[in-house]
């Protein structure tokens, strides 16, 4: 006679999601959806694009330009830390 197989319990890939977005009510997977659909808009915009290039093209000009930071010949961070508040 034969036994009837035992059924193993399935397990999702990654348990812990699955938890996870059950555990979520409407309101948040709502508030998740747009705000993940608020992300890419901002991303896929031109204007942001332009604002990224114009922070990248200020960031590296301040901090090899401006701050000699190539100048002190020395592998070191002050020229950079010096352009910070001192804490008093």
């Amino acid at each position: 006679m034969k036994k009837p197989a035992l059924r193993r319990e399935r397990k999702g890939r990654g348990g812990a999601p699955e938890r996870f977005a059950r555990a979520l009510s409407v309101h948040a997977r709502r508030s998740l959806a747009l705000a993940r659909k608020e992300l890419i808009s901002y991303l896929s915009a031109p204007a942001f694009y332009g604002a990224a290039v114009f922070f990248l093209v200020f960031c590296s000009t301040w901090l090899f330009y401006f701050d000699n930071f190539f100048a002190l010949n020395a592998a070191t961070t002050r020229p950079i830390s010096r352009s910070f508040p001192s804490p008093s």
